[in-house]
């Protein structure tokens, strides 16, 4: 049995999850007395069971081991646990409408023009 996997990291396990890797394996508990079992899954990788549980939902890999006990699953607050009609907030770039982009060109080289600035001003970040 390979130890590779023992030195995988959360991102690592997060990452082989995803993209359905075949050696990582996600592994039913079904000796755990806290109700955080039907949710999560403890996490192999090589055949060797990682200190990662992984929620079904949302597929979030979490820190998990005997030791500590299921504290960190218990305060998992799930994606896609919220509730119908809630509103929810989503981050991300947005794509800028071409006719706001063509009008921030247009008012850029207004500026660069009526002052007489190099076009180079207008490049950057704000100071």
């Amino acid at each position: 049995m390979s130890k590779d996997g023992e030195n995988k990291t959360k991102l690592e396990v997060q990452k082989a999850i995803i993209e359905k890797d075949e050696r990582c394996k996600l592994i039913e508990n079904t000796q755990g007395k806290s109700e955080d079992w039907q949710v999560f899954q403890y996490v192999e990788f090589d055949g060797v069971r990682l200190d990662y549980a992984c929620c079904r939902k949302c597929k979030i890999v979490l820190g998990y081991n005997l030791k500590n006990g299921t504290a960190s699953l218990t305060r998992h607050k799930c994606a896609s646990a919220v509730p119908p009609g809630q509103p929810t907030l989503r981050f991300g770039p947005k794509s800028i409408p071409k006719n706001v982009l063509d009008d921030i060109a247009k008012k850029q080289l207004a500026f660069v023009a009526k002052d007489l600035q190099p076009l180079g001003v207008t490049e950057g970040e704000p100071k």
